[in-house]
Order: structure tokens, then C-alpha cells, then sequence
């Protein structure tokens, strides 16, 4: 009855009548209107490109980090994304995929070393020393005793790692290294 009702004063106002349908289909235009609209926005975020440094093979930590540069969608780029080439000697801090993003916490660059102090290679056969990376502090000990406390690891490989210590310790340590009796004691 009331529908009845309804139809009857709609056909008599037709006026309100199409302004009734004008409102019900303007409500769900705006909705897609709206909808299109984010879209839209949403896909222009993705055409945005940014310059990363991806890395061109897979580096365990310690090795070699060689990179490439690459153009992605700035919605990609993860915090602390190199923009630039990694400093010449960068090695891997962690382990890094072939075509992953580089990022600063991926790299470990080179310490710095004091002026004064010397480098020393010391050789070693023990699988541990590859855990070791560049700005590893280290001791040098030999037969029990302490030659060099607070050395800087500059550079570590599968056949020796170089530490940097102090001029004072550089004499006991490198004979050390030279007689095969130095060992590398990691700072935690």
C-alpha cells in the first residue's frame, strides 16, 4: 500500500521523480569516479623511478661486492638503497642475492685505520678467519701472550687476514706472523 502510495505522488511531482534518480545514480558514479581516481594516483606512484645499486652476483660476507646501477619503481626502494657505486674494495657485510638491492647495511667498507699504525698480514689455514670482515677489532696472540690488543681487521680472505696495529706491536706481531705462531682472537 505504501509503495502504491509512493508511485502515485512520484507520477504526480515528476520532478522530485527525476530528481530522486538523478541523486540514485549520481551516488554510485561518484563512488567509481572516486575509485578510478586512486587508481590512478597509485599507478603514478609506481612510474616514479629511482637509482639503486643492485648487486651483479652473490656475495657471502667478506667478499667482494660488485654492483650495478638500476632503475626501479621508487615504491621499491628500500631504506638506506646505494644510489651510488660502493667505495672501491667494499666487501659484503651479510649475505647478499644475485639482483638484490644494495643497502649501506650491506656494505662493509674499509676501517679507518690510524695514520701511524702498520698493516701486517698474518696467514692462516683456520676456517674461522673468514667470519672475520674489515673493522673487526681483533688481539693478536701468540704462545699465551697478548702481542697486539685492539688490532683493526683491514682486509680478510681464505689465505690470511691484515691487521693494522699500533707501530709499538707491529715488530712481535709480524715475526709472529712470520713463524706461523700468531692467532687472530676475535672482540665480540
Amino acid at each position: 500500500m505504501l509503495r502504491a502510495r509512493l508511485r502515485t505522488y512520484l507520477a504526480r511531482h515528476r520532478a522530485l521523480h527525476r530528481t530522486l534518480v538523478l541523486v540514485v545514480a549520481a551516488v554510485p558514479a561518484l563512488v567509481v569516479h572516486r575509485e578510478v581516481d586512486q587508481v590512478r594516483r597509485q599507478r603514478a606512484g609506481w612510474a616514479e623511478l629511482g637509482l639503486v645499486e643492485v648487486a651483479t652476483q652473490r656475495a657471502e660476507p667478506g667478499e667482494p661486492l660488485r654492483t650495478r646501477a638500476l632503475e626501479v619503481p621508487s615504491r621499491m626502494v628500500p631504506p638506506g638503497a646505494l644510489a651510488a657505486p660502493p667505495p672501491p674494495g667494499a666487501r659484503a657485510r651479510q649475505r647478499v642475492g644475485e639482483g638484490e638491492i644494495v643497502t649501506a647495511d650491506d656494505v662493509a667498507g674499509a676501517p679507518e685505520v690510524p695514520a701511524t699504525w702498520r698493516l701486517v698480514a698474518v696467514a692462516t689455514d683456520d676456517p674461522t678467519a673468514l667470519v672475520l670482515l674489515p673493522g673487526s677489532t681483533v688481539d693478536v696472540v701468540a704462545e699465551g701472550t697478548t702481542l697486539a690488543s685492539g688490532a683493526l681487521v683491514v682486509a680478510a680472505g681464505p689465505a690470511g687476514v691484515s691487521v693494522a696495529v699500533p707501530p709499538a706491536d707491529a715488530a712481535r706481531v709480524a715475526t709472529a706472523a712470520h713463524d706461523g705462531r700468531a692467532v687472530l682472537v676475535a672482540h665480540p
